[in-house]
This record gives structure tokens, sequence and C-alpha cells, in this order.
């Protein structure tokens, strides 16, 4: 993010390969450095990933006018002054790099439902902590339907593409953040959705809930445990969160067996 080049952020091996070969393709349309994610859990693990998986389409975007002319080439020019450098990179290049990932989807709804409120947004292992602290608390992906729930993977996760975006928070009340370390999605969220009118804004929860008390931590990486327990604060009342929270409460006392 501070370097200004697309991030992308795998949450399995099999996106290793994925995102490496739409990093390539991405770079070459934009003329920009594509960066991953590369966390020791991934990285360090195993898998196997048939050919037949990575086969999938890669779609470049057709050039357009409201990405300048690029007539000069997408790569390093001579006798290129700083400042048309740097306007280059924010006003064609990232937009471009936005473009091609709202065309191939490298941000998509994994879950959805009809009457859905709650949003929750995740990126590389938090996405797949996600899902695992559902599991833990039983929250099929009917029970997620029935809460309202509806779910965003975001695969680039800097600089977020803002269409995807504005069409997974359209309906919503609320919408989790779920971010490692760092707020990265959640500052850029609320960026883009600021300008929403307020009856339509929906509230967004991160690092802090709405009264300003910690929710999820900045500092060290996020456990199941600690996205379950954000996760059903956030639940409406009903037969399926109070089922959650009995699950919830026995493996904390597990825990806490264990632990001594």
């Amino acid at each position: 993010m501070d370097l200004e080049i697309p991030v992308l952020n795998p949450a399995n091996v099999r996106e290793v390969l994925e995102f490496g070969l739409y990093g390539w393709a991405m770079s070459r349309y934009a003329g920009l450095w594509v960066g991953m994610i590369a966390l020791a859990d991934i990285m360090d693990s195993a898998a196997t990933v048939s050919a037949d998986q990575l086969s999938m389409r890669i779609h470049t975007p057709e050039p357009c006018a409201e990405f300048g002319d690029f007539a000069g080439g997408r790569s390093i020019r001579t006798g290129d002054e700083p400042q048309a450098k740097e306007a280059r990179l924010r006003h064609f290049r990232l937009p471009a790099a936005q473009r091609f990932a709202r065309l191939n989807r490298l941000d998509r709804i994994t879950l959805n439902s009809s009457k859905a409120k709650l949003g929750i947004v995740a990126t590389g292992r938090a996405y797949h902590d996600l899902r695992q602290a559902m599991q833990s608390l039983g929250i099929s992906d009917a029970d997620a339907r029935a809460l309202g729930l509806r779910i965003y993977k975001v695969g680039m996760s800097w600089p977020l593409e803002p269409e995807g975006l504005h069409e997974f928070a359209t309906g919503l009340e609320r919408i989790l953040v779920i971010d490692h370390k760092r707020g990265v999605l959640e500052s850029q969220i609320k960026a883009q959705l600021y300008s929403l009118p307020a009856a339509s804004r929906p509230e967004i929860l991160g690092k802090q809930d709405r009264d300003g008390a910690p929710l999820l931590d900045n500092v060290a990486m996020l456990g199941q445990t600690e996205i379950a327990t954000a996760l059903l604060r956030q639940l409406p009342e009903s037969e399926i969160r109070a089922r959650a929270e009995r699950a919830h409460a026995d493996i904390q006392t597990h825990r806490d067996f264990v632990a001594t």
C-alpha cells in the first residue's frame, strides 16, 4: 500500500498459484509491479492442486478513454519527470489495475442472502479463518443466509476495487471488516462508502465497535476465537445465534481446561 503497488492476498495454496498468474497478467496490462501477501501459514503448508483448477481464463480489459491514451506504453519512459510518473500512476495505472480486478472477479461475494443486513469482508488468510470460525460455531451456509449474512472475499486488498464493493454494500445495515493487524481494508471501505446517502450508508465496524471500544486486534494475527467472538456480537437474536453462543462457550471451556 505504501509503495502504491497492487497487492494480491491469497487464502490458500491454490490461490497462491492462481494469483501468481493473475498478477503477471495484471502487471502487463497496467504497467505496474504487483505484490502478493506471503504468510508463513500458507507458504509453509502443502496442498495438492490439479492443473485443471489452474486453467481459469484471464480476461484483459479493452482499452477505454477513461484511462487516458497509454500511448507512450505502460513501461518506464526516458526523460520522464517525477510528477508525470506520479500522475500516470494515480490517474491511469492504479485504476487500470482495479479494472482488471473487476473483470476477473478477484473480489467477489461468496455467500449471499435475500434478506442480507450484515456484511462481512475478509481477505486472504482472514477469509479462511472466518469460515473456520463459522464452522466452529456450527453456523452453516444455510444458517448464515437465514441470519441475513453476506460475505465478501477480497482478492486484491489494495487498491480496493470500488464497483464490486458498492454492489456488496447495497442494502446492508452493518459491515464487519476482518483484517489481520492493520486495518487496510477497513480504511478503504470507509473512504469509498462515505459519500453514500446516510439512509443507505452501512455502519462499518472492524478494529473498533460502534462505541469506539476495541473489537479486533490491530497488532497480533487474529485467531478463530477472536473472529468468532466479534461475529457473535453482530448476529441478530435468534435460535441460531443462541446455539452458536453455546458452541462458543464450550470451546472456551475446553481451552481453559487445556490451559490448566
